[in-house]
């Protein structure tokens, strides 16, 4: 009796965070929803273009792109590694933290407004050019699974990048926030309660494609 009781007041709780979580999406300004999805969809377009021009490329040239972009090449050594000696949990893990800490860097980053158009463009041309240059790897299912992560973590980031302006907005005009007179830090109280159930809603998200990622890499690695 009491274990049913507990978990009615669990299916309660978690339904009251679902509640909460879809208001404040809605009460999200369409208009700085949509100059997000503008400048982040923008990036994406310039990173396939660039992908597109990369696979035209010599190998010679390759290697000079891939020399500029060494940090990016090396992230992605890692995570083949892992796959390589079949530590799929582990790279599970590692991939989920990897995008919840861009996630949680690109919400602060609202707080100084600045870094928000760096970080969006940064990921969506990221996302874009590395889509680009090995979906001929895959094949039709896998690519379904890579679209699909590619989905989740697109919501994820303009999610983020949303809640991020917000949180400037709280800081350095409150009014905007509230209606009435209200003081900058309960603006910004006000509004961090409200980021943290979107960015328990981001986590949700990113738990879901590192997963499938995970299995699309497997299923890729299995075809070797």
């Amino acid at each position: 009796m009491q274990l049913t009781k507990y978990t009615i007041n669990k299916i309660n709780h978690m339904y009251g965070f679902f509640n909460d979580t879809m208001r404040i999406l809605k009460s999200m300004s369409k208009i700085v929803m949509g100059l997000t999805i503008l400048l982040f969809v923008a990036s994406i377009l310039y990173g396939l273009l660039s992908a597109n021009e990369y696979n035209a490329l010599s190998e010679n040239e390759k290697v000079q792109v891939r020399d500029s972009l060494k940090p990016v090449f090396d992230y992605l050594s890692v995570f083949e590694g892992f796959a390589k000696r079949g530590e799929y949990v582990q790279l599970t893990v590692l991939i989920f933290l990897n995008n919840i800490k861009s996630n949680i860097l690109l919400m602060l980053g609202g707080l100084i407004f600045l870094p928000i158009p760096f970080f969006l463009l940064s990921n969506g041309f990221l996302i874009g050019f590395l889509f680009g240059t090995v979906s001929s790897a895959y094949s039709i299912l896998e690519m379904i699974g890579i679209v699909i992560v590619f989905l989740l973590e697109t919501v994820s980031i303009i999610l983020a990048s949303t809640e991020g302006f917000y949180l400037g907005v709280s800081l350095f005009f409150p009014r905007w926030i509230s209606k009435k007179r209200i003081s900058r830090k309960n603006a910004l109280l006000s509004t961090g309660k409200q980021s943290i159930k979107i960015l328990a809603l981001i986590a949700l998200l990113l738990i879901l494609a590192a997963v499938i990622e995970v299995l699309t890499i497997y299923s890729r690695l299995s075809r070797a």
